[in-house]
């Protein structure tokens, strides 16, 4: 059978970046209620359902599609330095750009002082995948973008999968059971 193109694109498309995306949309539109109204009932999953809002549905959908990509990932890998060579390039790059231009841009803009920030700190903060702080921003709160909290979690649930895989309970659809 005549290999055109067509099936190797067909099997190895999908909908994921489609999907992240959509979830990621419905985060950043989640939380433009509060700013614009206040108050997040506004939220239309909110009203409907009382508990579950469109930043719930966003983060759980996003998380999930990020986690079976994830550990596709990690079978994908030829070894543990390589996953984990991915993993530190998929998440350190874009962290620390974010970092430093908080550092540099907003907190400044807010009131912080750069002078203030001991260097080795805010190498440790780096490392360890830590919020940006400033002291003096923000009438009293020192993050200066509060939603980088996550990527420390998104880190180790990357070592989960790790963790995981390296005791063999990927490989094993029973263990998956329970």
């Amino acid at each position: 059978m005549r290999d055109n193109g067509v099936t190797s694109y067909a099997k190895s498309s999908n909908n994921f970046g489609f999907l992240r995306l959509f979830f990621a949309v419905l985060v950043i539109l989640a939380h433009s209620f509060g700013p614009v109204y206040g108050d997040l009932p506004r939220d239309i999953l909110t009203r409907i359902f009382g508990t579950l809002s469109l930043a719930d549905l966003g983060v759980d959908g996003f998380f999930l599609i990020s986690g079976y990509l994830v550990t596709k990932s990690f079978e994908g890998s030829h070894s543990t330095g390589e996953y984990l060579l991915k993993r530190i390039l998929r998440i350190y790059p874009g962290y620390v750009v974010a970092y430093v231009l908080c550092i540099l841009v907003l907190g400044p803009f807010v009131g912080g002082q750069i002078a203030s920030l001991p260097g080795i700190k805010v190498l440790a903060h780096i490392i360890s995948l830590q919020t940006p702080n400033m002291e003096g921003v923000f009438s009293g709160a020192p993050d200066l973008n509060s939603s980088m909290w996550t990527i420390a979690y998104e880190f180790r649930c990357y070592l989960l999968v790790l963790a995981v895989g390296l005791a063999g309970l990927l490989s094993k659809r029973s263990a998956l059971l329970f």
